[in-house]
């Protein structure tokens, strides 16, 4: 499984992507050199004295399909990610979103994974891992503001929460995924970097 963490506490440096915990070896120096990390230019070098946290970060964005404007004739689709790749876990977003038709009588939300790191993509950048459907009350006007809620925790469960702000009506949906590590896998990384760190 990928496991993603960030590592603070040493100068120039911000995460490691898709850290696997055999890569923990005898010295973080090494560590930090078998990493490959995107963009990441120089050596870097563990001073005694730094401070060094990690923490469990997502592996992928997570967002929803969106039209660019409320114009819908002049509008695309996008892949909307609420929760952007490598944000530190557990994460909240909520954004506001708006209906486009007179009258509509339900939204259906696609949830989707991607690679992106980007708050806009292409939607074939993600793949669909589920859906939950709004049921809205008679007689709303076109761009009426609906509130849509992710939270990724970080054991990999994803929660939906979208609300239709005029009546309060409400959908809930649950999507398991396989963006985050256990605490037991987090934990077994976390011991073997500070066991791999030689002073």
């Amino acid at each position: 499984m990928l496991q993603n963490f960030r590592v603070s506490g040493i100068p120039g440096f911000g995460f490691l992507p898709a850290l696997k915990p055999k890569l923990a070896e005898k010295h973080l120096t090494e560590l930090l050199r078998r990493v490959d990390i995107e963009n990441l230019a120089g050596q870097f070098v563990y001073l005694p004295g730094q401070d060094i946290k990690i923490v469990n970060v997502s592996s992928r964005s997570f967002g929803t399909i969106a039209l660019e404007s409320v114009d819908a004739e002049e509008s695309r689709e996008v892949l909307y990610n609420m929760i952007l790749r490598n944000t530190e876990l557990p994460a909240v977003e909520t954004r506001q979103f708006y209906t486009l038709a007179e009258g509509q009588k339900n939204v259906s939300i696609r949830v989707l994974e991607s690679l992106s790191s980007e708050r806009h993509a292409a939607p074939e950048e993600g793949t669909e891992i589920g859906e939950a459907v709004l049921e809205l009350p008679d007689g709303l006007p076109a761009g009426s503001p609906l509130e849509i809620e992710f939270r990724l925790n970080e054991g990999g469960l994803l929660e939906l929460k979208a609300l239709e702000l005029a009546q309060r009506r409400e959908v809930n949906a649950h999507f398991d995924t396989v963006d985050a590590i256990s605490n037991v896998e987090f934990e077994g990384a976390r011991r073997r970097l500070e066991e791999s760190i030689v002073m």
